[in-house]
């Protein structure tokens, strides 16, 4: 590791960031130094993160997703009851996620059987796209679709918030609309959950929306220290939960 990467690594510990782990810091040390330190940060390993694929949470892995969420509660001395898989509920056309003893749903398929509201008909957008602002307009949230601030193909989405708008995710060539939609409404849950239980912490996605997402417990000192170590790059909040 070079000085810079040590000193990052102190000045995180002193700041409560591996306060969860019990791990040997040379260990964490040599994970950095063989895949990189945003990789060790933001992985199982400093006590913070779990693996939360975007394609297992869209394929019925949000029960096991759940239950990594629950790990992490228990090294906070949180109990939660904790769903081991998801149920279709076929009455109301929705996959739903049993979650401390409430039942929120993950995802609702009813825009299979619904027209698509003219104002997104009648614009000039690829299909895939209007079909992605309308099925997330049915899981109770909206995307802002702006240019692309970075001049790549394609648009970058917000999520609308109130008065306040928060990056989604960009928009190009290849977008899982599956994937993406399952990710955020799961993140949504989770961070539901944090704040019924009066944490400070909410859990941001590293990677968000690929195979490599993890969900990354953070309070909002932790992440303004990382944003100012440049190392938040990759990590957002995907979730609805303002």
């Amino acid at each position: 590791m070079t000085p810079t990467e040590q000193d990052t690594l102190l000045g995180l510990r002193q700041a409560g960031y591996f306060i969860h782990t019990e791990i040997d810091i040379a260990v964490f040390e040599d994970m950095a130094r063989r895949y990189g330190l945003e990789a060790a940060l933001f992985g199982p390993l400093s006590g913070r993160a779990v693996l939360l694929s975007a394609e297992d949470l869209a394929e019925g892995g949000a029960g096991m997703g759940i239950q990594q969420i629950r790990m992490l509660l228990a090294l906070r001395g949180v109990v939660i009851d904790a769903a081991d898989s998801e149920e279709f509920d076929e009455a109301s056309g929705t996959t739903r996620l049993s979650v401390n003893g409430a039942s929120e749903v993950l995802f609702d398929w009813s825009f299979t059987k619904r027209t698509m509201p003219e104002d997104l008909v009648g614009m000039n957008w690829p299909p895939a796209l209007r079909d992605l602002l309308w099925k997330s307009r049915v899981q109770g949230y909206e995307l802002a679709v702006r240019t692309c601030e970075h001049g790549s193909p394609g648009v970058d989405l917000h999520l609308l918030l109130g008065k306040n708008s928060r990056f989604f995710a960009h928009w190009g060539h290849g977008f899982d609309d599956g994937s993406v939609l399952h990710a955020a409404n799961f993140f949504t849950i989770v961070n539901r959950l944090l704040a019924q239980l009066h944490l400070d912490e909410r859990l941001y996605a590293w990677c968000p929306f690929t195979n490599d997402q993890t969900g990354v417990m953070l309070n909002a000192s932790l992440y303004e220290q990382l944003q100012d170590l440049h190392l938040t790059g990759q990590l957002r909040r995907i979730d609805s939960v303002g």
